[in-house]
Protein backbone atom coordinates (compact mmCIF):
# COMPACT_ATOMS: atom_id res chain seq x y z
CA UNK A 1 0.00 0.00 0.00
CA UNK A 2 1.22 3.50 -0.78
CA UNK A 3 0.58 6.43 1.54
CA UNK A 4 1.39 9.92 0.33
CA UNK A 5 2.20 13.22 1.92
CA UNK A 6 3.15 16.53 0.40
CA UNK A 7 5.42 18.99 2.08
CA UNK A 8 6.76 22.24 0.73
CA UNK A 9 5.40 23.93 -2.34
CA UNK A 10 7.94 26.05 -4.17
CA UNK A 11 6.92 28.59 -6.80
CA UNK A 12 8.87 28.69 -10.04
CA UNK A 13 7.27 31.53 -11.95
CA UNK A 14 4.51 33.83 -10.83
CA UNK A 15 2.08 34.14 -13.74
CA UNK A 16 -0.70 36.31 -12.37
CA UNK A 17 -3.89 36.02 -10.39
CA UNK A 18 -5.81 33.66 -12.68
CA UNK A 19 -6.57 30.17 -11.42
CA UNK A 20 -6.64 28.85 -7.90
CA UNK A 21 -4.43 30.00 -5.03
CA UNK A 22 -1.38 28.11 -3.80
CA UNK A 23 -3.21 26.57 -0.83
CA UNK A 24 -6.03 25.48 -3.12
CA UNK A 25 -3.51 24.08 -5.60
CA UNK A 26 -1.93 21.90 -2.92
CA UNK A 27 -5.36 20.57 -1.91
CA UNK A 28 -6.34 20.02 -5.55
CA UNK A 29 -3.06 18.23 -6.27
CA UNK A 30 -3.48 15.99 -3.25
CA UNK A 31 -6.99 15.05 -4.38
CA UNK A 32 -5.85 14.38 -7.94
CA UNK A 33 -2.91 12.23 -6.79
CA UNK A 34 -5.18 10.37 -4.34
CA UNK A 35 -7.45 9.55 -7.29
CA UNK A 36 -4.48 7.68 -8.82
CA UNK A 37 -3.96 5.56 -5.68
CA UNK A 38 -5.20 2.32 -7.29
CA UNK A 39 -2.82 2.72 -10.25
CA UNK A 40 0.06 3.61 -7.93
CA UNK A 41 -0.68 0.55 -5.81
CA UNK A 42 -0.56 -1.59 -8.98
CA UNK A 43 2.89 -0.14 -9.72
CA UNK A 44 3.95 -1.04 -6.19
CA UNK A 45 2.53 -4.57 -6.46
CA UNK A 46 4.61 -5.09 -9.61
CA UNK A 47 7.70 -3.78 -7.77
CA UNK A 48 7.06 -6.27 -4.97
CA UNK A 49 7.15 -9.13 -7.49
CA UNK A 50 10.69 -8.01 -8.39
CA UNK A 51 11.75 -7.35 -4.79
CA UNK A 52 9.46 -8.58 -2.02
CA UNK A 53 11.37 -6.44 0.51
CA UNK A 54 10.67 -3.17 -1.33
CA UNK A 55 9.35 -0.88 1.40
CA UNK A 56 10.05 2.39 3.13
CA UNK A 57 9.83 5.82 1.57
CA UNK A 58 10.34 7.37 -1.81
CA UNK A 59 10.66 11.13 -2.25
CA UNK A 60 9.75 12.90 -5.46
CA UNK A 61 9.21 16.39 -6.81
CA UNK A 62 5.97 16.80 -8.71
CA UNK A 63 5.90 19.65 -11.23
CA UNK A 64 2.55 21.26 -12.05
CA UNK A 65 1.98 23.52 -15.05
CA UNK A 66 0.00 26.69 -14.33
CA UNK A 67 -1.49 27.00 -17.81
CA UNK A 68 -3.27 23.64 -17.93
CA UNK A 69 -3.09 22.54 -14.29
CA UNK A 70 -1.41 19.32 -15.38
CA UNK A 71 1.32 17.41 -13.57
CA UNK A 72 4.08 17.54 -16.20
CA UNK A 73 7.07 15.86 -14.57
CA UNK A 74 8.04 13.59 -11.69
CA UNK A 75 11.60 13.70 -10.37
CA UNK A 76 12.55 10.99 -7.86
CA UNK A 77 15.10 12.39 -5.43
CA UNK A 78 15.61 9.78 -2.73
CA UNK A 79 14.23 7.14 -0.48
CA UNK A 80 14.48 3.44 0.22
CA UNK A 81 13.14 2.08 -3.09
CA UNK A 82 15.10 2.84 -6.27
CA UNK A 83 13.56 0.37 -8.74
CA UNK A 84 13.67 2.11 -12.19
CA UNK A 85 10.66 0.14 -13.51
CA UNK A 86 8.65 1.15 -10.42
CA UNK A 87 9.64 4.79 -10.84
CA UNK A 88 8.69 4.66 -14.54
CA UNK A 89 5.30 3.17 -13.69
CA UNK A 90 4.71 5.80 -11.01
CA UNK A 91 5.73 8.61 -13.39
CA UNK A 92 3.42 7.30 -16.10
CA UNK A 93 0.47 7.31 -13.74
CA UNK A 94 1.26 10.63 -12.06
CA UNK A 95 1.85 12.58 -15.28
CA UNK A 96 -1.78 11.86 -16.17
CA UNK A 97 -2.89 13.93 -13.15
CA UNK A 98 -4.99 16.96 -14.01
CA UNK A 99 -5.92 19.51 -11.32
CA UNK A 100 -9.53 20.63 -11.21
CA UNK A 101 -8.31 24.23 -11.54
CA UNK A 102 -4.83 25.44 -12.60
CA UNK A 103 -2.63 27.09 -9.94
CA UNK A 104 -1.62 30.75 -10.23
CA UNK A 105 2.00 29.71 -10.85
CA UNK A 106 4.02 26.71 -11.93
CA UNK A 107 4.56 24.54 -8.88
CA UNK A 108 7.22 22.20 -7.62
CA UNK A 109 5.78 20.05 -4.83
CA UNK A 110 7.83 17.66 -2.71
CA UNK A 111 5.96 14.39 -2.08
CA UNK A 112 6.92 11.49 0.14
CA UNK A 113 5.40 8.13 -0.73
CA UNK A 114 5.28 5.64 2.16
CA UNK A 115 5.57 2.10 0.76
CA UNK A 116 4.23 -0.70 2.93
CA UNK A 117 3.39 -4.21 1.69
CA UNK A 118 -0.07 -5.42 2.71
CA UNK A 119 -0.53 -8.63 4.59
Amino acid sequence: MIRMSSSAIALFIFVGAAGCGIGDAQTNLRSAVDAKRQELNQCYAAALTRDRDASGTMQAYLYVDSEEGRLTEVEFVGGDVSDPAFQSCMSGSLTQVQLSEPPVANLKVEYTFQLTPEG
